[in-house]
C-alpha cells in the first residue's frame, strides 16, 4: 500500500477516468507504463485489474484509488 501511495504522490498516475460502471481507469508509470481498472467488489474493497506482471490487487491500483 505505501508503494501504491508513493507512486501516486510522486504524480506517476495519469488520464484517470470514471467507467460507466463506476470504476476507475488509469495509466500508472512504474518500471513500465500500467493500464489499470479498479472497481469495488461486495464488500466495498478495491479490486484491481492490471497490466503490470502481478495483474491483480498491486501498488498501481492503490495509486489509483488514492488519486
Amino acid at each position: 500500500v505505501s508503494r501504491g501511495q508513493n507512486y501516486q504522490r510522486q504524480g506517476r498516475v495519469a488520464d484517470l477516468a470514471v467507467t460507466n460502471d463506476g470504476g476507475l481507469i488509469a495509466w500508472v508509470d512504474g518500471s513500465a507504463r500500467y493500464a489499470t481498472r479498479v472497481i469495488m467488489d461486495e464488500d466495498g474493497l478495491p479490486d484491481s485489474i492490471c497490466t503490470c506482471p502481478y495483474e491483480r490487487n498491486c501498488k498501481h491500483g492503490v495509486a489509483v484509488v488514492i488519486e
